[in-house]
């Protein structure tokens, strides 16, 4: 059980035999982060919504993020094997930007408006790890596998958006209207995450018709 997210990626790997004993394999995966701006302008008829004359502008694209993985394994004999892994830190960067400036027609009066967002988000962190695992199959019947895994969770980010927000509006002199002030930018507070060690072990044992033939 692991509440780490789950994730749909690319990734590119080779892996050789230089030694009849070892195994050495490495490459890079890739996730998409996603960056957008929208923008909205023209005329809103707050009586009369359908004569509004606006017009939109939409800009979004995908930004690659790459992380590397590598491992190598060495087989002991008979004994079994021993394998050591890692896996690079990824994170997904949402940013977020939007705009829109035009006037507020409310029954004939015009009222020019301006408001502005941003939004910056880290989403789907995954911390880098390593891993070094052992592999007994010295009896025929029998295997265990034992493994301990360095993650690196110190670096968390936390996925709390960090927003900024702007309002200007221009009321008709007279109206008691009073804009309230920008709100204040979100503060992030960090979450201090420590690191984990996270051992696992596991044994299969084969008897009677599943264990396989002796030589």
């Amino acid at each position: 059980y692991d509440t780490r997210s789950s994730l749909l990626f690319l990734a590119a790997n080779v892996a050789v035999r230089p030694l009849p004993w070892l195994d050495v394999g490495g490459g890079v995966a890739f996730l998409a982060a996603t960056r957008g701006r929208f923008a909205i302008g023209g005329e809103a008829d707050v009586l009369s919504p359908y004569d509004s004359q606006l017009r939109h502008e939409v800009d979004a694209d995908l930004t690659t993020i790459r992380y590397p993985q590598a491992g190598l394994r060495v087989r002991l004999g008979d004994l079994g094997q021993v394998g050591l892994t890692y896996r690079g830190e990824t994170k997904l960067k949402l940013s977020l930007d939007a705009r829109l400036d035009g006037t507020i027609d409310f029954a004939g009066i015009d009222v020019p408006l301006l408001y502005e967002l941003e939004s910056r988000t880290i989403d789907a962190f995954l911390p880098q790890q390593v891993v070094l695992s052992l592999s007994y199959q010295g009896v025929s019947e029998l295997h265990v596998n034992v493994d301990v895994t360095y993650v690196n969770w110190s670096a968390y980010e936390s996925p709390t958006a960090k927003t900024k927000a702007h309002l200007e509006a221009q009321p008709p002199p007279g109206t008691p209207i009073e804009l309230p002030d920008d709100p204040k930018p979100t503060a992030v507070i960090p979450p201090a995450f420590s690191d984990r060690v996270v051992p696992r072990i596991g044994v299969e044992y084969l008897w009677g018709v599943a264990s396989p033939p002796r030589k």
